[in-house]
């Protein structure tokens, strides 16, 4: 008899105690996604979502223009963000600005 894996992950989350971790991971790809739709085409490798905490979320930007053009749109970002989000939203969003923004992988 197998069992299929969606059905084991959520119980294995939930014993390994790293339920805030996997939907702290999810809420960044999804503000990485949002980011992306948000900016402006020449602009949207120039922002990233970089931390998640305490309903707080960390934008990296690489001017103050686009860190300026995203809190200008905060609103907008929190509605995305949160319609989908099950458990914590987020509440604010946090703009620093980086000389580099690293890869992911």
């Amino acid at each position: 008899m197998e069992i299929p894996l969606k059905d084991l992950l959520p119980d294995a989350i939930k014993r390994a105690r790293i339920g805030r971790q996997v939907q702290a991971h999810t809420l960044l790809q999804r503000a990485d996604e949002a980011l992306y739709r948000l900016l402006p085409s020449s602009t949207s490798k120039q922002a990233r979502a970089l931390s998640y905490h305490y309903h707080v979320l960390v934008i990296g930007c690489l001017s103050s223009a686009t860190g300026y053009f995203l809190k200008q749109q905060e609103e907008d970002l929190l509605h995305i963000l949160n319609r989908e989000q099950k458990g914590e939203h987020v509440r604010c969003i946090r703009i620093k600005i980086l000389h580099h923004l690293e890869a992911e992988g």
